[in-house]
């Protein structure tokens, strides 16, 4: 490994580090459903009253695949380290990675 890969290597986040994912259940059919956000480019800049930089958001709108294809709209606020702070949805409600896991291990036996 060259001096520029370990340079990189110490300022580049991991795959983990660059994702948040959240779990919704659509409110008309009950389809959960897992997305991920990247938080190095989903996100947008939001500025305060000063002109100086807040906070971060993203917007996102999430269909399903199975026949229902209502929206569900996600609207995620982060702080400045990108840690959540509030978040709001529409068409939908947060569940847990539990829930998504057991929704979808339970429509794989259906199969």
């Amino acid at each position: 490994m060259n001096i520029l890969e370990k340079l990189l290597k110490l300022v580049k986040p991991s795959p983990a580090e660059r994702a948040y994912c959240i779990y919704v259940k659509c409110n008309y059919c009950g389809e959960v459903l897992k997305t991920r956000i990247d938080l190095y480019n989903e996100l947008s800049i939001r500025f305060g009253d000063q002109g100086k930089r807040d906070s971060y958001f993203c917007r996102k709108t999430i269909i399903g695949s199975h026949g229902c294809y209502k929206p569900i709209d996600v609207e995620l606020t982060f702080d400045l380290s990108r840690k959540l702070v509030s978040r709001e949805i529409q068409g939908g409600e947060f569940v847990s990675e539990e829930t998504y896991k057991e929704f979808v291990k339970h429509h794989l036996s259906r199969i």
